[in-house]
């Protein structure tokens, strides 16, 4: 019985490897699309305000009888809330699965706890940031930090 080599010369080499790069472009657009959030999908999630609940897994601690919230309205690019002493407000961009803050301002009130204050306000200065949302909670990451937020409800 007689062997066959079979041999691969240089135009089959290229063929091959043009073949596999198409296939990986394929799956990197394929990935590409299922990060992207429409804007209705934006509209949506972002209706109504948040309320942080942590930074990195730590509990924020707050005055029930006045709780931070966070409001973005991705039509108009801006963005305000509450710190639970100073209102804040500025420009915000989504997209996809970024946020983008800057132009942040706030209003100047003293306060016994200004701590949350300095997380907020430090959190959402001039950054970008990916977001997720999933179970009513919208999850915001920022380099190494973390911030959960859950849906603002009237009344809490």
């Amino acid at each position: 019985m007689k062997k066959y080599r079979h041999y691969i010369g240089p135009i089959s080499v290229t063929i091959i490897l043009m073949a596999v790069a198409l296939v990986l472009a394929g799956a990197s657009c394929k990935s590409r699309q299922k990060l992207a959030v429409s804007p209705e999908k934006i509209r949506e999630i972002f209706s109504t305000p948040f309320t942080p609940i942590s930074l990195n897994g730590d509990a924020l601690m707050v005055d029930p009888e006045s709780l931070p919230w966070m409001d973005i309205e991705p039509d108009s690019l801006r963005m305000a809330g509450y710190t639970g002493c100073n209102r804040f407000f500025g420009s915000a961009r989504v997209t996809g699965d970024s946020l983008f803050t800057e132009h942040l301002g706030a209003t100047k009130m003293a306060c016994k706890d200004m701590e949350n204050e300095q997380i907020l306000l430090n959190f959402f200065s001039n950054q970008e940031m990916a977001w997720s949302f999933k179970d009513g909670q919208l999850t915001l990451v920022s380099g190494s930090d973390t911030l959960l937020l859950k849906r603002h409800s009237i009344g809490e």
